[in-house]
């Protein structure tokens, strides 16, 4: 077992640095790594953890092994300045340390040399370590690891190495090791309170640990690593409070407990090697810290203007504005974190029940449904073994917290000067009517905008579902989009509602041409005080607008998916699962096969508040140089047309309908349709296939399509 991202590959440019010290002498060199006594007597099999024993003369006859395994927690609050230096001054306590505070702090390392320094009496203690900390002073979490000399903990003054951990300043909670729950341990090679060989000595050469302690992003619990290579284990976070989140300090250095530290005579217990600070002395080497990734974050409680963030590390201010705005009616939510994404999102994690959606006057009243009243339709097995469930890229940054959801801002440069925020964020809503037909394809043809896509028509549909590859087709200007999807659509050509989601390339709603997770909806008739009308005065992409309700923290709407297909790799893929709740009418959207992401509730809609009458899956591309020449070169799919035989086009699989609340089901009649079929084309794939299988796309302008 190892965490879900490998943190050496955060700090893999320190290989580097080191490999470039090697060619200039650099003394540090000859530095050797430090092993475990007890490796000389054996090792431990596979499937099982060392664990050192507690002796009973640790324990003396007027304490619990709780309270001789735990810091001693009397704390002296600092007197000069509430917000630097938190953690730092304790009773009892004597610090020689080098503190970083003023970020969100997700990891930290260090190099520390081994020593053998004195301790005077049996309740007194030294260490050298790492420490991780977030809190107030008076009740702060803490994260540590390094090595100590601690007689009433191991029975004697050997240099042994230790983590150690508290969620309380140690008034209650916490331990040295495992002399209490909390701490899982995974390898079978280091054992926890270990006696360290050999120990630093004067006039030879010296001897370290590499500890390096960090927050895994996708599960929040906080890893050790003893060497660069050795996963000892993690506190769960479910451990923390404040440090689920993340850490507010990072020290290195040394500390001594005694109860005579300020007072005279002092402790004679030594720190570091016993001698005052110089090369010879105890040292820490190579330190480090991973911010969010290195990915900045900043927690706060409330957002009443932009904040500044900052740089990765040694880097200066930037600007506050920081490229992105906040819709108007985001303003004054309540955030809780920030995220910053390694592709430039920020992602605000908001309350709940304090978010955009319930702005709309239809939802003033809304109370909201944290997950759908029925059991979810059945869902079937995927057989494409091989096919990945994409996740988004913020995810590797960070999460938002229970009671939050995320919300992605917009670029300044998403919104241009001649429209408001809201025309830019919907639909052009224009419609061609179509004269040939008036039950079928009636919600296909549009003004400029070109589909291609398999649609099923002909009952009432409530629920609509699609295996859709994810891919990053090329957009040629900035005003057009293309976007892959399932749609549910209901009501009267003119004045359609729809809801739809699945993948989208739209620099005027995004401001870059990344491939993003989207939503979409639109409604007809008088709601509240506004009226609504398929497109021309409601609907928005994402949560750009009040209206569609988010529950998930984990989905972030308008978020960029990765990783990408290609040609010549493993195919990725979203399913994308829009459902109606028989009991209350509102209609979810489920990504993947687990996650609800939110709904659009029933008072939105006139005729979805009863049920679709089509269900579209496939690509569509708008630009106001669709159907003229030249055409536009905005691709759909994958740029390709389409193509079964190796599957390098858009494609979209185990397409399923639910009909009168139903089980999900192929539907009876489908069709396939491509507005410009030289431009982007379909394949349609029934027989002799155990599922049905739909292909699409196109390169738009060629020479099959000037």
């Amino acid at each position: 077992m190892r965490p879900t991202y490998d943190p050496i590959m955060v700090t893999k440019n320190e290989k580097d640095t080191r490999e470039a010290s090697d060619h200039k002498g650099n003394k540090d060199l000859y530095i050797t790594t430090t092993a475990q006594i007890w490796h000389k007597s054996g090792s431990c099999p596979e499937g099982t953890i060392p664990i050192r024993r507690v002796l009973r003369k640790n324990k003396s006859k007027g304490t619990t092994v709780d309270d001789h395994a735990r810091k001693k927690p009397t704390i002296s609050p600092y007197q000069f300045n509430d917000n630097k230096n938190m953690n730092l001054l304790q009773a009892n306590h004597s610090l020689a340390i080098l503190h970083t505070e003023g970020y969100a702090y997700f990891g930290a390392k260090g190099d520390i040399k081994v020593c053998y320094p004195s301790v005077e009496l049996d309740d007194e203690y030294t260490t050298s370590q790492v420490a991780l900390k977030s809190g107030p002073y008076n009740q702060y979490e803490a994260l540590e690891s390094g090595w100590v000399v601690n007689p009433s903990v191991y029975g004697d003054r050997q240099t042994r190495f230790f983590t150690y951990w508290t969620i309380d300043a140690s008034v209650e909670t916490g331990c040295f090791d495992a002399t209490c729950p909390g701490f899982v341990q995974i390898s079978k090679d280091i054992a926890l309170g270990a006696a360290i060989y050999p120990i630093s000595k004067p006039n030879e050469l010296p001897y370290q640990i590499t500890i390096f302690i960090f927050k895994d992003p996708f599960t929040g619990n906080w890893w050790v690593n003893y060497g660069d290579k050795v996963y000892i284990g993690y506190w769960p976070g479910e451990l923390f409070d404040r440090l689920s989140f993340s850490a507010e300090t990072v020290q290195w250095g040394g500390e001594v407990y005694s109860a005579r530290v300020g007072t005279s005579p002092h402790t004679a217990t030594q720190m570091g090697n016993g001698e005052y600070a110089d090369r010879h002395a105890g040292t820490i080497r190579r330190m480090r810290v991973v911010q969010n990734s290195q990915i900045r974050i900043i927690i706060i409680t409330k957002v009443l203007g932009l904040k500044c963030f900052t740089n990765l590390i040694s880097s200066p201010l930037r600007n506050c504005k920081l490229g992105v705005k906040m819709s108007s009616h985001l303003m004054m939510l309540s955030i809780f974190i920030i995220f910053q994404s390694e592709d430039g999102d920020v992602i605000d994690c908001i309350d709940i029940y304090k978010q955009p959606a319930f702005k709309h006057p239809a939802l003033r009243n809304h109370k909201i449904q944290v997950s759908f009243s029925s059991s979810s339709p059945e869902k079937s097995q995927n057989p494409d073994l091989h096919v990945d469930a994409t996740p988004q890229l913020w995810q590797r940054s960070g999460n938002c917290p229970e009671g939050t959801i995320p919300i992605r801002r917009m670029p300044n440069n998403s919104e241009s000067k001649e429209t408001s925020v809201d025309d830019h964020l919907r639909k052009k809503p224009r419609i061609i009517p179509d004269p040939f037909m008036e039950s079928k394809n009636t919600y296909l043809l549009e003004i400029n905008r070109s589909l291609a896509i398999l649609h099923a028509e002909g009952f009432a549909y409530y629920g609509g579902k699609g295996d859709i590859k994810v891919w990053n087709p090329s957009v040629e200007l900035d005003d057009e989009y293309t976007t892959s999807q399932v749609a549910l659509k209901s009501g009267p050509r003119k004045q359609y509602e729809a809801i739809e989601s699945g993948w989208a390339v739209n620099p005027s709603v995004y401001g870059d041409r990344q491939t993003r997770l989207f939503t979409y909806w639109t409604a007809n008739g008088i709601i509240g005080l506004s009226f609504v009308d398929g497109s021309v005065k409601t609907g928005c992409f994402d949560a750009t607008c009040p209206g569609i309700v988010q529950v998930s923290k984990d989905i972030a709407l308008g978020a960029a998916i990765y990783p990408i297909s290609n040609p010549t790799g493993l195919p990725s893929q979203i399913t994308i699962f829009i459902f109606k709740d028989p009991n209350t009418g509102n209609w979810w959207v489920n990504y993947g096969e687990k996650v609800n992401i939110g709904y659009w509730p029933k008072e939105l809609f006139n005729f979805l508040s009863y049920h679709a009458v089509t269900v579209q899956w496939g690509g569509e591309v708008y630009s106001t140089r669709v159907g003229t020449h030249p055409h536009t070169a905005t691709q759909m799919g994958s740029g390709q047309y389409s193509d079964w035989v190796s599957g390098n086009s858009g494609y979209i699989k185990r397409m399923r309908v639910i009909e009168s609340f139903g089980a999900l089901r192929f539907p009876d009649w489908v069709n396939s349709y491509a507005d410009e079929f030289d431009c982007y084309d379909t394949f349609y794939i029934s027989e002799s296939m155990a599922d049905p299988e739909f292909y699409y796309g196109g390169p738009g302008r060629n020479y099959r399509c000037p």
